[in-house]
């Protein structure tokens, strides 16, 4: 009886180490992928993981030839964690490396290339 007990109460605590060691996997998918809208000059800009993303008025390409691959979602940072994918806009990153997005149709590219990117459609306008 006193085995049983024993038995019985080593699988209960293990049971419970292991709830509590173990991470919820598709919250922590979330994180990664969500990224903030946010208000800075006026402007609204899109924050990734520390990096902010400026919208590139004008900058069009056909979206056929194009690398695009799934990223995430952009909310607002108020919207919780679990109610991104309902409330967010899908963004997709555009090449590897090329520092560019596309949200609804609009492209964004991280401020450290803003000046190159509008070089090139200054070019081409």
């Amino acid at each position: 009886m006193k085995r049983r007990i024993r038995l019985i109460s080593v699988i209960v605590l293990l049971c419970i180490c292991g709830t509590f060691l173990s991470s919820c996997e598709y919250i922590d998918d979330l994180r990664s992928e969500r990224a903030v809208y946010i208000q800075e000059d006026g402007e609204t800009k899109i924050l990734i993981d520390g990096e902010k993303y400026v919208e590139l008025e004008g900058f069009r390409v056909k979206v056929d030839y194009l690398g695009l691959y799934n990223g995430g979602y952009v909310a607002e940072e108020d919207v919780p964690i679990l109610l991104v994918k309902l409330f967010g806009d899908p963004y997709d990153y555009v090449y590897n490396g090329s520092g560019l997005i596309m949200v609804k149709g609009k492209f964004y590219c991280n401020e450290d290339n803003y000046d190159y990117y509008i070089g090139i459609i200054n070019k081409t306008s």
